[in-house]
């Protein structure tokens, strides 16, 4: 009553040989589903290939893609590893000021002081130094590290005082760092400079240790400052000449720090640095480590910000029946723009700042160039009639 129900038994030879013939049809039936389900799996999974080994590389890889993510992160900040003297920072410009202390992090923003005889050491993954004087003000401006097309890009102003740099040759051939001041701009890749300003004449001086430094003014020609040679500018002309500096002067790259020997990047860096850039794309969708771009932040949206910020500088401007002779590219102080909102459409240019502003005969025309924060630093120009892509994208 309550077990299986009995088959019904065959009422005839004929029944029985159909019953038979079609138990025999479902059992070859149910081994070809099998055989083809093996031949599936094989194809799928060789029968060579041990599931074992499998599991052992994804744990390895998983592994090496963890600690090079966390190797990226690091290029997010710099860390302060000495602080002479009585020094503070803050973590923006409306923070709270706090005290320097050794091994604290900056990241984007931070605004470093040092007061008389004090100074602090600041130190980046790929062994560059920067060390901060007495009686400046420093800001890290953009402390940026694209994977898959391995570069970094720094960007420092200093307000007051004086800096010295080492840029190591880790940096990365394609990667710029800049520090600009309210009357220049200093580029280097790799080399060991200084940089001075001064607040009162509104004068910078550079100094070139070793390698080479490109200084630019506001207007007029660059300078290629030499190693062992020194330049200057004065706000609104373009640099003096770069001329010998003095035995005294080049005493000033003695610090310790600038002085240690790098070393190369060991072999398991570069390696684990390698699986990320060749995984960038996965990576980045799925938004794995501070070098991932948000949806909202691909490359296209990157080149359209940086065209959406030169047409809203075209606004502020337009119209004007003369331009300013000269625009501080890290403020753009000179064009009537108020701070807070000139610091959020400097965003969305690479270093966060205008790469060059031109201005013809009297102030009739201009010329403004600016780089997207895009994977290929993208340069657009902006003149009287409109944002167009530029032709130079050297």
């Amino acid at each position: 009553m309550f077990g299986k129900k009995p088959k019904k038994k065959p009422a005839s030879d004929e029944e029985l040989m159909l019953d038979l013939v079609a138990r025999v049809a479902g059992d070859q039936a149910r081994k070809a589903r099998r055989r083809k389900w093996r031949n599936w799996r094989q194809f799928v999974w060789p029968a060579w290939l041990d599931r074992r080994l499998v599991v052992g590389v994804l744990i390895i890889l998983i592994v090496v893609i963890a600690d090079a993510v966390r190797r990226e992160d690091r290029e997010f900040a710099a860390v302060v590893t000495e602080v002479r003297g009585v020094a503070s920072w803050q973590a923006g410009p409306t923070a709270a000021y706090q005290a320097l202390v050794v091994n604290a992090q900056l990241e984007d923003d931070a605004v470093v002081t040092t007061g008389a005889g004090a100074g602090c050491t600041l130190r980046f993954p790929d062994q560059s130094v920067v060390v901060v004087s007495q009686n400046s003000q420093f800001v890290i401006r953009l402390l940026e590290y694209h994977r898959g097309g391995k570069w970094r890009s720094r960007a420092f102003y200093l307000k007051a005082g004086e800096v010295f740099a080492r840029v190591s040759p880790n940096f990365g051939k394609q990667s710029e760092l800049r520090i600009y001041t309210p009357s220049a701009v200093a580029a280097v890749r790799g080399t060991k400079f200084y940089v001075s300003h001064d607040p009162a004449s509104w004068t910078t001086n550079c100094l070139c240790g070793d390698g080479a430094v490109r200084l630019d003014g506001f207007t007029g020609y660059p300078a290629q400052v030499a190693a062992g040679a020194t330049s200057g500018v004065l706000v609104g002309l373009s640099p003096a000449r770069a001329g010998a500096a003095s035995f005294a002067q080049m005493r000033a790259f003695w610090f310790p720090a600038l002085n240690e020997e790098v070393t190369p990047d060991p072999w398991y860096k570069t390696t684990e640095l390698a699986v990320t850039q060749t995984l960038c794309g996965p990576l980045t969708i799925l938004g794995i480590g501070k070098a991932s771009w948000s949806l909202g932040s691909t490359d296209f949206a990157r080149r359209t910000a940086a065209q959406e910020a030169l047409r809203l500088i075209h606004v502020q401007i337009e119209g004007w029946p003369r331009f300013p002779p000269f625009v501080d590219p890290a403020t753009l102080s000179g064009l009537g723009i108020n701070e807070l909102e000139a610091a959020r459409l400097l965003k969305s240019f690479d270093g966060r700042a205008i790469e060059r502003y031109d201005v013809g005969v009297y102030g009739a025309n201009f010329r403004i160039a600016a780089r997207a924060r895009d994977t290929a630093r993208t340069r657009f120009v902006l003149d009287q009639n409109g944002v167009r892509l530029s032709e130079d994208q050297s």
